[in-house]
C-alpha cells in the first residue's frame, strides 16, 4: 500500500508503480538529456599496453561467479545468482568466450545493458514513496564482466602506480 500525491490508500500493483516511478523520475536526472554526451561521444579504443592485460580467462569467470552472493537478486535475464554458483565451472567457458569477444570488439551487449529497477525503503512511512530509493537489478553476467574489469584496472593502477598515496 502507498499513499498517493493526494494521501489517499493506493494497493492497485500497477498504480503504486506508477507512484512509486514519478517519485523517482521527480529526483533523478534524465539519461536523455541533450547536456549529457553520448558514451559513444565518449569511447575512446582500449589499446596497447592495457588491451593485453584484459585477456579474460576462464578461471577469473568462476572467480567473479563465486563472489556474488548466494541471496543477490536476478536481473533482467532472471538468472539467479544460486543457479550460476552451482554451474560456474560448466558456464565458465561460454562466459568467458561473450565477454573476451565484447572486450574485443569494445561493445557491450545491448541485453546486458538493461536492470528491472525496484524500490528500497529507506527510512519513515512505507506509506510514503518518498521514503523509498530505486535499485537497479542488473545481470549477475554483466557484474562477472564488471568484477574482471575493475580488478584488471586496479592491477594496471597499481602496477603503473598511478594511485597516489593518499589512494586506495
Amino acid at each position: 500500500m502507498l499513499n498517493d500525491e493526494e494521501g489517499n490508500i493506493v494497493t492497485d500493483n500497477k498504480a503504486m508503480a506508477d507512484i512509486l516511478q514519478r517519485q523517482f523520475l521527480s529526483v533523478f536526472s534524465d539519461p536523455d538529456c541533450a547536456d549529457i554526451a553520448s558514451p559513444s561521444e565518449l569511447f575512446f579504443p582500449i589499446t596497447f599496453p592495457f588491451e593485453k592485460s584484459l585477456q579474460f580467462e576462464e578461471s577469473d569467470v568462476i572467480e567473479a561467479i563465486n563472489k556474488i552472493p548466494s541471496n543477490a537478486a536476478a536481473g533482467a535475464d532472471g538468472i539467479p545468482a544460486a543457479f550460476l554458483k552451482a554451474h560456474a565451472r560448466e558456464l565458465s567457458c561460454p562466459i568467458k568466450l561473450i565477454w573476451s569477444e565484447s572486450i574485443r570488439k569494445g561493445l557491450v551487449p545491448d541485453y546486458y545493458k538493461s536492470s528491472n529497477v525496484a524500490p528500497l525503503h529507506k527510512k519513515g512511512s512505507v506509506m510514503s514513496a518518498v521514503n523509498y530509493r530505486p535499485v537497479a537489478l542488473t545481470s549477475h553476467i554483466i557484474k562477472i564482466l564488471e568484477r574482471f574489469l575493475c580488478k584488471s584496472i586496479v592491477k594496471h593502477m597499481e602496477d603503473n602506480e598511478l594511485f597516489c598515496g593518499e589512494e586506495h
